[in-house]
């Protein structure tokens, strides 16, 4: 990856972060480590979901999952089918799946206590 493809990922996701989540302030607090930054709920503002979470990476990833549709880029889930989240952490990928399936079926599984509360 170029330096310049790498410097302009890094752009549009800041972007990305400060328009399409509610309180860009808060996200910006989360990134710079702020004291009490975290845990925190956020939402994204178009969809109006909801996540909690407990460290920077999980803004992160749900930006990616579900605003960016990262696994989704190359096979786009279809409405109807079922889809199985294994480890399921944040339940970023279950929310985005189970939005785009709305008659479909959708289970998560997710090992580690804290994620799975």
């Amino acid at each position: 990856m170029s330096l310049v493809t790498k410097y302009s990922y890094y752009a549009r996701s800041l972007i990305t972060l400060l328009t399409r989540f509610e309180r860009p302030g808060q996200v910006m607090r989360i990134f710079l480590g702020r004291p009490g930054a975290l845990p925190a709920e956020i939402r994204l503002r178009r969809e109006g979901w909801r996540f909690l979470v407990r460290e920077t990476m999980d803004v992160w990833v749900i930006k990616e999952t579900c605003i960016d549709g990262d696994y989704v880029r190359d096979a786009p889930l279809q409405d109807k089918w079922q889809v199985i989240d294994i480890g399921a952490g944040l339940g970023d990928y279950s929310v985005f799946a189970a939005k785009q399936c709305p008659q479909g079926l959708v289970h998560a599984y997710e090992p580690l206590a804290v994620s799975f509360e």
